[in-house]
């Protein structure tokens, strides 16, 4: 354990210390490793260092695929949206073809903003860069909110909408743990369930 501190603490975080990206981080203390970050796909006309987005890529323990194939387990570990990287958020989504969101927060939580809503209310859409995304369902449980989501490519708005399937957690205590296992336990029984009935589906974001 204290073999893999010590890696951790050698490995550089150059990216998120830029002075262009520094406005993309929530917190100036918690930023992506550069050799397991998410790289943003940016066109030739962008600005120096659009690639950027406070999210890392974390594989855990293999899963067998539906031919049977073991492959490792990734999903990927952002940061609460802020009002610059909303549409930086979805692009992130859409590249990786992500079908799942976890989000294990309140929006706003003992008066401090923990993140910015990236979703559109019920029944309505909103355009976050070149996507369009419609909330098309909710659905909620004792403990947590599933959201519908379609996600469209604004240009191509007669094209088959991408499904996103949008969870979040609401009895997580800031800064804690919850005190009783189970709902947490029966949410992640839901969420890899999801997952797994998508075919192709890229890695969770958390």
């Amino acid at each position: 354990a204290l073999q893999k501190q010590e890696d951790t603490k050698k490995q550089s975080r150059t990216e998120g210390q830029r002075p262009e990206n520094k406005s993309k981080n929530r917190y100036k203390n918690i930023l992506p490793f550069d050799n397991t970050r998410v790289i943003l796909q940016i066109k030739e006309e962008d600005p120096p260092f659009s690639d950027y987005i406070n999210a890392n890529y974390i594989k855990s323990e293999t899963m067998v695929n539906r031919l049977g194939k073991i492959i490792p387990k990734t999903c990927i570990a952002t940061q609460g949206c802020l009002l610059a990287t909303v549409n930086d958020f979805w692009q992130m989504v859409w590249q990786q073809n992500s079908r799942i969101i976890v989000m294990t927060t309140r929006e706003v939580e003992k008066g401090r903003n923990k993140c910015v809503p990236y979703w559109p209310d019920l029944n309505s859409e909103n355009v976050y860069g070149p996507f369009t995304v419609r909330h098309v369902l909710e659905r909620e449980a004792i403990d947590y909110k599933i959201r519908e989501l379609d996600v469209t490519l604004t240009e191509k708005p007669n094209s088959k909408p991408r499904k996103i399937f949008h969870y979040q957690y609401l009895s997580w205590p800031d800064h804690g743990v919850p005190s009783e296992p189970g709902g947490v336990l029966s949410f992640l029984e839901q969420v890899n369930n999801k997952q797994d009935e998508i075919r192709d589906a890229g890695p969770i974001v958390v």
